[in-house]
């Protein structure tokens, strides 16, 4: 069975059913919360409401409630455009993050190249070297060692790719950071004003981030230029993120507020996860660099590799993922990428609807 009511706000008929008796609901048209009455209550205000035929349908609307009406349709298209901007808004942010993530992609994997470089040399031609020479009667004989060297053409070659792949990655950041800029225009449309103060509070360190990036080429002491922007960065993604949760609970979608709380939690222990992988890989890596022959070298990439496998199997273990390939990407931060990318469309999806 289902119970028929108004809206408090725009008079729409809403159904609903018993389940939801004493509860509040959502109403399609003007997104207002209504009580959704007891079965009892309907019935005598049924009984108590005049019927169709009677005069008070007859006479129509009052003027008040003309001017009521109109008050709350403007309302609800207000608010409905301003719902529509913040989706555009969480698309050009959707679109920065896909080129960043696509700029980290290749910078990372032109600097592990780089790395693989110093430490197994491309091999190339003998180069020929010559020491000296002996007389032995009329003839003279040339004394040579012959040395194992890189190949000339494929280091220029190698070295144009690498700058190439610097540029690439450079492109794409200067493309996120134009992308981003609209994102929050738009999104500074959201009618919740704790939503808005949240998000001038971001685009104020994102702006002072901007500003330690000038103190960082003009320092002479690079130290605390960098330590300032990483933490403004963290603050700026952390006040961002305190955004999407506000934007969340205003949209009354709560899976997706639990889930923003979550990927925020889950990127500190990501980072954490990422730092000592890094370090690890950058010991090893000095390691490498300064071994004396191939076979340390070898045994240092084996017990690399090891400690790797034991670390993502302890990861297995402990998280409780069903794909061991998860646990693998973690510490690249993929995992943790995907899952904002999917509250940033979700969010987007429920504002396209509301809109």
């Amino acid at each position: 069975m289902s119970i028929y009511f108004l809206c408090s706000s725009c008079n729409k008929k809403l159904r609903a059913q018993d389940k939801f008796a004493g509860k509040q609901i959502r109403c399609p048209r003007c997104d207002n919360k209504c009580p959704v009455p007891e079965r009892q209550e309907v019935a005598e205000e049924v009984e108590d409401s005049p019927t169709e035929e009677g005069p008070l349908h007859e006479e129509g609307p009052s003027k008040k409630e003309r001017r009521l009406r109109k008050k709350v349709k403007k309302q609800i298209a207000k608010r409905r455009l301003s719902l529509a901007w913040v989706s555009r808004g969480l698309g050009f942010h959707y679109a920065a993050m896909l080129f960043l993530m696509g700029g980290l992609a290749v910078f990372f994997l032109t600097l592990a190249s780089e790395m693989v470089i110093m430490v197994v040399p491309v091999p190339g031609p003998t180069v020929v070297e010559v020491e000296g020479t002996e007389s032995s009667r009329d003839k003279d004989f040339k004394v040579v060692e012959k040395v194992r060297g890189q190949s000339t053409k494929a280091m220029e070659a190698y070295a144009a790719l690498n700058v190439a792949c610097y540029v690439i990655a450079a492109g794409a950041f200067a493309l996120a950071l134009l992308l981003d800029v609209p994102s929050g225009l738009f999104c500074f449309q959201v009618p919740e004003n704790k939503c808005r103060l949240l998000l001038l509070l971001a685009l104020l360190l994102r702006a002072l981030v901007i500003v330690t990036a000038f103190w960082f080429v003009a320092a002479d002491h690079k130290r605390w230029p960098t330590l300032t922007a990483v933490f403004l960065i963290v603050g700026a993604w952390i006040v961002w993120m305190c955004y999407l949760r506000e934007l969340a609970v205003h949209l009354d979608e709560d899976g997706i507020s639990r889930e923003t709380v979550r990927v925020l939690i889950m990127a500190f222990v990501n980072t954490a996860v990422t730092v000592l992988f890094l370090l690890v890989t950058f010991y090893f890596g000095l390691r490498m660099v300064f071994a004396q022959d191939l076979r340390h070298r070898f045994l240092l990439l084996a017990s690399y590799l090891l400690l790797g496998g034991a670390f993502v199997f302890g990861g297995y273990k402990l998280s409780g993922e069903e794909s061991l390939l998860k646990v693998i990407l973690y510490p690249t931060g993929i995992m943790f990428l995907l899952q904002y990318l999917e509250i940033i469309g979700s969010l987007r999806l429920t504002l396209l609807r509301r809109s």
